[in-house]
């Protein structure tokens, strides 16, 4: 662009490119820390590339606060928690959603001691597969569990069908 004496700005949208409905502006996340702020703070993400999360991070605990939505896409990739402390990786806390979508998969490693949410609130599995290579639950709580296009290795999970109504 050629120009003489005018100011040019050229802004790009967070999720520019990266997302398939131009009506959603997605973060990109692309560590476990930032995995945890999503959680904690609503909105839609993308998960940028493979997120492995060790027992450092693992060690917060997430808590979301009333009436927050989070929607994770995880794009085709994979997030890896080893999770040894004594807590779950991150809280949904009552009255909350946290709802995964697009195609990748959440893994616990066999080293884990605690789950990778507790969940006080309702979690919703539209996509990805949820495999736990450990004795703990992916997935543990009193909340609700909703599964449509998505999948939770998990015997002693209840979860319900019909997701879509409930987002």
């Amino acid at each position: 662009i050629l120009t003489d004496g005018n100011d040019i700005n050229v802004e790009v949208k967070p999720g520019f490119g990266g997302t398939e409905n131009p009506d959603i502006n997605y973060n990109v996340i692309t560590t476990g820390s930032e995995l945890i702020k999503a959680i904690e703070n609503g909105g839609s993400y993308l998960v940028g590339n493979d997120i492995y999360v060790s027992a450092p991070v693992a060690s917060t605990l997430a808590t979301r606060a009333a009436a927050v939505e989070s929607t994770i896409n995880l794009n085709g990739k994979n997030i890896t928690i080893s999770n040894k402390t004594a807590k779950a990786f991150a809280t949904v806390a009552a009255g909350n959603t946290l709802t995964f979508v697009g195609e990748g998969n959440v893994k616990l490693t066999s080293d884990s001691t605690a789950p990778f949410i507790n969940n006080e609130g309702k979690v919703v599995l539209n996509g990805g597969a949820f495999v736990s290579e450990s004795t703990s639950d992916i997935i543990a709580g009193d909340g609700e569990i909703f599964e449509t296009g998505g999948s939770i290795d998990q015997d002693n999970v209840k979860t319900q069908l019909e997701a879509l109504q409930y987002i």
